[in-house]
């Protein structure tokens, strides 16, 4: 009879995630979901950026500066 193999409880792991989820997420040989990948290569070539980054971008920019209008006006 073979012995299971225990689990280590979730404080005693050193990672929580298991190893190959962590392995695809940071390796993009290894797969993974393709779409993730081709915005990572697109992120460490900098090439053009996504319009939905430049989308936030715009909106916290444009909010900063609105709140920093309504505190000048208020005081």
């Amino acid at each position: 009879m073979v012995p299971k193999r225990t689990v280590p409880p979730p404080e005693e792991r050193s990672n929580p995630l298991p190893p190959q989820i962590s392995l695809k997420a940071s390796n993009p040989l290894t797969g993974g979901n393709r779409q993730f990948n081709a915005a990572r290569r697109v992120m460490l070539k900098g090439g053009p950026v996504s319009m939905g980054t430049v989308a936030q971008l715009i909106m916290k920019i444009s909010y900063t500066i609105f709140t920093l209008i309504d505190r000048v006006q208020r005081s």
